[in-house]
């Protein structure tokens, strides 16, 4: 039986509409909801009522909420254990973003760090405990020449091979091989 049209929202689509306060966007809310994960959805979210608080909305809040969505430049999704390739594609179009720690989410494979090729201005990349990444991973890797800090703690299938394709990242000042296979 299809939802009628006075179904209430989903719960985080109900939460959007309630901190920005603006039901007349709700299918710009909705797109947001299919193109974002939920964890900066969520960050989004708490600072737009943080800034309400403080009265520093200009605008809208609406339009706060989406700016702050689209200038996001950390994301910590840290033992996010359901967190999987088809999720971390979700991130590709966070262009901004400079720092991302995607640690102990051990379900992202060599496909989803293919998805992070795209995210230039990243300086910082955490994918320790993401067991199941392996040489083929880090080779996506190669394009983000702006790390700086690189971690594959404990991503046992990363062998010598893998660690090979990073030579050319020149930024690259740390990097955490712990408990790999080299």
């Amino acid at each position: 039986m299809p939802p009628s049209a006075s179904a209430p929202p989903p719960p985080l689509l109900a939460e959007i509409l309630a901190v920005c306060g603006d039901r007349q966007n709700q299918a710009a809310y909705q797109k947001v909801l299919q193109e974002y994960p939920e964890a900066p959805i969520h960050m989004a979210l708490a600072e737009t009522r943080h800034a309400a608080q403080e009265g520093r909305i200009r605008k809208s809040q609406g339009a706060y909420f989406m700016d702050t969505l689209k200038r996001l430049t950390t994301l910590n999704l840290t033992s996010c254990v359901l967190v999987t390739d088809a999720g971390v594609e979700h991130l590709r179009d966070l262009k901004q973003l400079t720092a991302l720690v995607l640690s102990g989410c051990n379900l992202i494979t060599d496909v989803g760090v293919a998805h992070l090729c795209d995210l230039k201005q990243l300086t910082t990349l955490d994918l320790s405990g993401c067991e199941l990444i392996t040489d083929a991973g880090v080779a996506h890797l190669r394009g983000l020449k702006q790390l700086t800090t690189l971690d594959l703690y404990g991503c046992a299938l990363i062998t010598d091979a893998g660690v090979a394709h990073l030579r050319d990242i020149k930024q690259l000042t740390t990097l955490n091989l712990s408990e790999c296979e080299i």
